[in-house]
């Protein structure tokens, strides 16, 4: 939602965004993605908590997550599943929208809006 007011091309739907943010985590080095990795090891790593929830995906982000995936298992060794690579992605985003705000992203909403506004352009 911080990106609404920090790139004009920001989507506003959040399957648009996820869309875009895995896109751009896919398109990453694999030691790249190793450096996102260790900045932010899984907390649910093993603890049997967490939720998941089920969003389509268009067929060709999916063949480049799992061009990804291959690639960070052949060349570092690395075994994540696509959730991890989703959740990576995610927090990648969340981290570069932190940058372009320039400060720490507010709380998330409870429920997310359907149709947020844009700041206006002066």
């Amino acid at each position: 939602m911080a990106d609404l007011d920090t790139l004009e091309s920001s989507p506003t739907a959040f399957l648009w965004w996820l869309h875009r943010c895995l896109g751009v985590y896919s398109d990453l080095s694999p030691a790249s993605r190793d450096q996102i990795r260790r900045r932010h090891p899984d907390p649910a790593r093993g603890t049997g908590q967490g939720f998941s929830r089920m969003h389509t995906l268009r067929t060709d982000l999916l063949d480049r997550i799992d061009g990804a995936i291959v690639r960070d298992r052949r060349d570092l060794g690395q075994m994540v599943s696509v959730s991890q690579f989703c959740r990576e992605a995610a927090r990648a985003a969340a981290d570069a929208a932190e940058q372009r705000l320039g400060r720490d992203l507010p709380p998330a909403p409870g429920r997310l809006l359907n149709n947020p506004r844009r700041k206006r352009r002066d």
